[in-house]
């Protein structure tokens, strides 16, 4: 039984990557972004397509193992007391992950002296993007609240990247935000968006109602912000879909990886981390994101 299970699992990820890596290839295919994966990979493009499938199926194989630990979020990441040392730092999942989603990200920003450290978890189903918003303003508030004198740090993978861009255009953002980051976030959306299983997953069309929107009410942030990006982004496709393309926002390109791989993907933590840790310095975070 354990064995068809497992057959079962590794030919679910299989699908899935082949999918939508497929979906990724072909709307790159003659692109002005197919001409940059060739310059950036020195004409070996079948060793971008090698790591984007590599870590595609890596990524939604860790993911399915992992899921659970939301279940246990105390155990491996106990709430910040109080006046614990600030700044916080808030992380935001993607449509249809939980606080599991952060469990690397955790260690390593520990690890980097970061000790207040919130997840944020929401329902992907039965909800829309505007309400959510309001529940992230809501928990960013209770957020700072518990470390008075500091900001919180905000950092978002997919969804949750598009979820905190929506909140630095609020009036008031920048007395809740000391810095943000977003990770693989579908700022012009995704053609993807229509297969979703959710209204709100469906709602993250390429250039959709709800794209616009956003676009249309963004102010250039009042923090410094950074968008984290993959060149071979399997589930952001176009590849324009991963662009920001806002004033006042940093870009930074990391290694070929899948969407879910830049969760457990360290270099892109690491970057992350030298962005914020130079934005709370007062330094330009420009020269860490380079």
């Amino acid at each position: 039984m354990i064995g068809f299970l497992l057959k079962a699992l590794l030919a679910a990820a299989l699908f899935v990557c082949v999918f939508t890596a497929g979906r990724f290839w072909i709307a790159a295919a003659g692109s002005l972004h197919m001409e940059h994966i060739r310059r950036r990979s020195g004409g070996r493009v079948w060793l971008w397509v090698l790591a984007e499938a590599v870590t595609c199926l890596a990524a939604q194989i860790s993911s399915f193992f992992l899921y659970p630990a939301f279940l246990f979020t105390r155990r491996w990441l106990p709430e910040p007391r109080p006046g614990d040392p600030g700044p916080p730092v808030l992380f935001v999942h993607g449509v249809f992950h939980t606080a599991s989603a952060w469990l690397c990200f955790v260690r390593w920003f520990r690890r980097a002296g970061h000790t207040s450290l919130y997840v944020w978890t929401y329902a992907s189903f039965r909800t829309d993007f505007p309400v959510l918003l309001d529940e992230l303003e809501a928990r960013v508030r209770a957020v700072q609240a518990r470390h008075p004198g500091h900001k919180a740090v905000l950092v978002g993978h997919s969804l949750g990247g598009l979820l905190i861009r929506a909140l630095l255009s609020r009036p008031g953002a920048g007395d809740l935000a000391a810095a943000a980051v977003t990770i693989g976030a579908p700022h012009q959306g995704s053609v993807l968006a229509g297969l979703g299983f959710s209204a709100l997953a469906r709602g993250l069309n390429y250039r959709g109602p709800l794209i616009k929107r956003i676009a249309a009410a963004e102010v250039p942030p009042p923090v410094p912000a950074l968008s984290i990006y993959s060149p071979v982004d399997n589930m952001v496709i176009p590849p324009e879909g991963t662009r920001i393309r806002s004033a006042g926002w940093m870009e930074l390109e990391t290694e070929p990886v899948s969407h879910v791989w830049l969760l457990y993907h360290k270099p892109a933590a690491e970057a992350a981390l030298a962005f914020i840790d130079s934005a709370l310095r007062g330094e330009d975070p420009a020269n860490s994101s380079r």
